[in-house]
């Protein structure tokens, strides 16, 4: 299920994005008590809400494919939050960004040899 071919999950479910597993299952459990058949015999369009309901609880109640999900719907919104104030491809956006983390991480490295450096010419540890 592509996110931009129906209503998105989570908004059929009335959740945020960040939502954990119980508030999934909850949120489930009453949309689904609304809208189930039984309760509603001759409303065939909340049958079919029941049915959209029931598989947005399938994709998002499974962790690998919720996480799919999310990398698909990603893709889909530009105006998501790993593009937000950049003009190149969630892709290039997240190298960016692994790049900046990882020239962090060595510059790190490299204040830390230096001051063993320091620490080993001053005290003539070798």
């Amino acid at each position: 299920m592509k996110p931009s071919e129906q209503q998105d999950l989570y908004q059929r479910l009335g959740l945020e994005p960040s939502a954990n597993p119980d508030e999934i299952k909850q949120a489930y459990r009453q949309k689904a008590f609304e809208w189930h058949p039984d309760r509603n015999p001759n409303d065939h369009s909340l049958h079919k809400e029941f049915i959209a309901v029931s598989q947005a609880y399938e994709v998002l109640s499974d962790y690998p494919t919720r996480r799919e999900y999310d990398i698909e719907r990603a893709r889909a919104q530009p105006s998501s939050s790993l593009s937000k104030g950049f003009k190149n491809s969630t892709r290039s956006t997240l190298e960016e960004r692994l790049n900046q983390a990882f020239d962090r991480i060595a510059q790190n490295f490299e204040k830390k040899r230096a001051y063993k450096e320091f620490i080993w010419n001053k005290y003539n540890i070798h």
